[in-house]
């Protein structure tokens, strides 16, 4: 069971968090297509919302995922304007181009990033 648990901590690649405007921006830059999610820890949505995100870049690994824990990261969530959480912003070449928070649906969020990715190609 432990070569199983070590093997798949091998091949799981989890979303990068960012707590720095420098490290976001940054980010958003360097990469063709950008999926940020703002949240919280005492947030259940946002904790699960991270996991299928973390789920759904094994299968999509041309894009880049994010995570800002908006309680570590205030200035920089209050910056994008996030003031609720679970907020995801979908950033093309550098600009947001899609923004869902509160209730909404992580597959509609999904079809817009496949979309803007099958635009770009």
């Amino acid at each position: 069971m432990k070569r199983i648990a070590k093997k798949w901590k091998e091949v799981f690649v989890k979303m990068t968090d960012i707590l720095e405007q420098n490290a976001f921006d940054e980010a958003i830059n360097k990469h063709e297509i950008v999926l940020v999610l703002f949240g919280s820890k005492m947030c259940m949505p946002c904790i699960s919302l991270k996991e299928k995100v973390n789920l759904w870049q094994q299968a999509h690994p041309a894009i880049t995922c994010i995570y800002v824990p908006i309680e570590e990261a205030l200035a920089l969530a209050a910056s994008k304007q996030v003031f609720s959480a679970p907020t995801m912003q979908l950033y093309v070449y550098g600009k947001l181009t899609v923004k869902y928070s509160g209730t909404f649906s992580f597959e509609e969020v999904c079809k817009q990033v496949i979309r803007y990715q099958t635009l770009i190609k």
